[in-house]
């Protein structure tokens, strides 16, 4: 008679496999580390940066993930752009915005998660084409203020457009 349980595989049966073909798709998985305590300086930091308080207070996102983990990964890109902390306060900011937001807390291996796939998608927009200097301006004069090298004053701008001749 067949015994059912001397089919099943152990975990451990697998262990050559997945140094053979490792997961690409996910994010590299952070050295485990556990929650710190959220940094002294935190409360100023938040004051200082407006864009920086609408992440934490839940608003300004038009675009995107808008939930609270849309929110919660904005705001970890931004602490792995700045680099000031370091992971277990990162994380601790994290647990922090959730509380913060009237959510429950979420697992540290979930946190973990989310801080290194910020800092994978950090990676991605190093490589990144530069913008085009039209794409963030909203008008002529936004582009003329911001320094472009090709204009350098309003005059240098030729406000008539050639028509085909068909």
């Amino acid at each position: 008679m067949w015994d059912r349980n001397e089919s099943r595989f152990r975990l451990i049966d697998f262990d050559d496999l997945v140094t053979k073909f490792p997961h690409k798709g996910s994010a590299p998985a952070s050295p485990p580390v556990e929650i710190g305590s959220v940094p002294s300086d935190w409360d100023a930091v938040l004051s200082s940066d407006a864009g920086l308080r609408d992440l934490w207070e839940r608003k300004g996102k038009t675009k995107g993930d808008t939930s609270p983990s849309g929110y919660s990964f904005d705001l970890t890109r931004w602490l792995v752009e700045e680099n000031r902390y370091s992971d277990p306060e990162r994380l601790a900011i994290m647990q922090a915005h959730y509380k913060h937001m009237g959510e429950l807390p979420k697992s540290l291996s979930s946190l973990q998660t989310t801080l290194g796939k910020a800092k994978v998608s950090l990676g991605k927009a190093e490589h990144r084409e530069p913008l085009n200097p039209w794409s963030r301006a909203r008008s002529v004069r936004e582009f003329v203020k911001s320094g472009t090298r090709e204009v350098d004053s309003e005059d240098d701008l030729d406000f008539t457009l050639a028509m085909p001749s068909w």
